[in-house]
């Protein structure tokens, strides 16, 4: 069928953006991925990210529920996404199939970048859904955009990041991410750590040799004024980073000692990053 051009590989099912690739991806039938994917008229990347307003987007998932729900007693072996406004790499990224993700991603046409209805990249979502394999993928395409406007990709990930930290990690361990990268109002990613008051989170992004902490927002607040009231032992750990970033160990306070050993006990050392920070 594929090979005869009449057929119209892209017809789309239930919703515009859905077809036949959409369908073999979300039920993880890779070979099948393969067939579509070696087609030149197939459109990879087709998808329907058309920006709307919050109502909006809301009346469409319900619609879309609506008619999920109507063949959920018809659709016993194949599965049917039940929202549209993903590209067919936003469906290998939230269904966790590696198989499926490496074929898409192997496809030179394929959009790493491409966004989804609610404007999130795949890298943005396999981050959401905690997809460490996926990320990594991402990560490694030369293709990828880690910047999202004025923020990189690690102030998205921070507010996912509460109850798993490995994603920042992976994150941490890429280079080409600037950690001290200030959005429009002057936060960095310690910045939105320190405002949630993530300890753990705070100690990872302080572990990191180039972490900045005296970066101020818009309105002049540093990292460490957002924890102060509420976590000075925290706190007390910026001021010994920013004595060991300037090499001033001879005005370290010893009673300053626990708090060192506080952050190489949780993250000092075997991070595996570059130029990881030395005490």
């Amino acid at each position: 069928m594929l090979g005869d051009t009449r057929v119209d590989v892209n017809c789309h099912w239930l919703f515009p953006d859905f077809t036949a690739l959409h369908l073999a991806v979300w039920n993880g039938y890779d070979n099948i991925v393969r067939l579509l994917l070696a087609c030149p008229r197939t459109a990879v990347n087709r998808v329907d990210n058309i920006q709307r307003t919050t109502a909006e987007v809301m009346r469409y998932d319900r619609n879309n529920f609506l008619i999920g729900t109507f063949l959920a007693g018809r659709m016993v072996t194949v599965r049917v996404p039940l929202r549209a406004g993903w590209a067919p790499l936003h469906g290998a990224v939230a269904r966790g199939d590696p198989t499926v993700l490496g074929a898409l991603l192997k496809d030179e046409r394929i959009d790493v970048n491409i966004l989804s209805i609610r404007g999130e990249t795949p890298l943005c979502m396999s981050i959401r859904f905690h997809n460490e394999h996926a990320v990594r993928l991402l990560l490694a395409h030369p293709k990828i955009d880690i910047h999202l406007g004025t923020e990189s990709i690690l102030h998205f990930a921070i507010p996912y990041a509460f109850a798993e930290k490995s994603i920042i990690k992976i994150l941490l361990e890429d280079k080409r991410i600037d950690v001290n990268l200030a959005d429009k109002s002057g936060r960095t990613a310690l910045h939105f750590a320190a405002s949630a008051l993530q300890g753990d989170l705070v100690y990872l992004l302080l572990s990191h040799n180039e972490i900045d902490v005296e970066k101020l927002t818009a309105r002049g607040l540093s990292a460490r004024d957002l924890v102060l009231p509420n976590l000075p032992e925290l706190a007390r750990c910026f001021t010994i980073r920013q004595i060991v970033r300037s090499k001033r160990m001879e005005y370290l306070d010893l009673a300053f000692e626990p708090g060192i050993g506080e952050i190489k006990r949780r993250y000092g050392a075997g991070l595996g990053m570059a130029g990881g920070f030395e005490w």
